[in-house]
């Protein structure tokens, strides 16, 4: 039985009955239990959670070069729907090999190896750019994105740099007890 969107077409529903094909509708405007919106739902909140770790300084407007990445990491997440015990990926493709194609965080500054032959003798040995993420052609090579130019290169030789964390601090006093304070 094929569970399908209460906006199914005429046509759709004439071919699925002429064919002894079962389907039900999901009840008008319940998101949820319709597949296809609620896959909808988790990459968008996938996507989300991707901008938020994103480095504040990366140009958002790039935001669009993280998707194969966001596909990937998703679909090594989630659990392929015939067999529970594989992800997603590994059904389809095989297991993801880590070691020949590493992830990184995307939107990370990092500093770009620029070998010889591509530079000048006195130029500088690196340049600044954002990995947007694995270049899956390249063996152990990443794909960043460089603002100076609005073009992406695959690498091998990068050097990110992480961002610190910050936490804030509290006063020990805050931690005695006080008979005014509700927990």
């Amino acid at each position: 039985m094929y569970i399908m969107d209460n906006e199914a077409s005429n046509k759709l529903k004439w071919a699925l009955a002429k064919n002894n094909i079962k389907y039900q509708l999901v009840p008008p405007y319940v998101h949820r239990r319709n597949a296809a919106e609620r896959a909808i739902r988790t990459f968008k909140n996938h996507v989300l959670a991707i901008l938020a770790g994103v480095d504040k300084n990366y140009p958002i407007c790039e935001w669009d070069r993280f998707v194969p990445q966001a596909e990937l990491t998703l679909n090594l997440l989630r659990n392929a729907r015939v067999n529970s015990k594989l992800s997603a990926h590994a059904y389809l493709f095989g297991n993801f090999n880590f070691n020949a194609t590493p992830l990184a965080p995307l939107g990370t500054k990092d500093i770009a190896h620029i070998k010889p032959s591509q530079r000048g003798s006195w130029s500088y040995h690196g340049e600044e750019a954002w990995y947007v993420g694995p270049s899956m052609d390249h063996y152990r090579c990443v794909t960043c994105f460089f603002p100076s130019t609005r073009a992406v290169r695959d690498l091998d030789t990068v050097e990110f740099s992480l961002p610190t964390f910050h936490f804030h601090q509290r006063q020990s006093q805050t931690y005695y007890y006080n008979p005014q304070t509700t927990f």
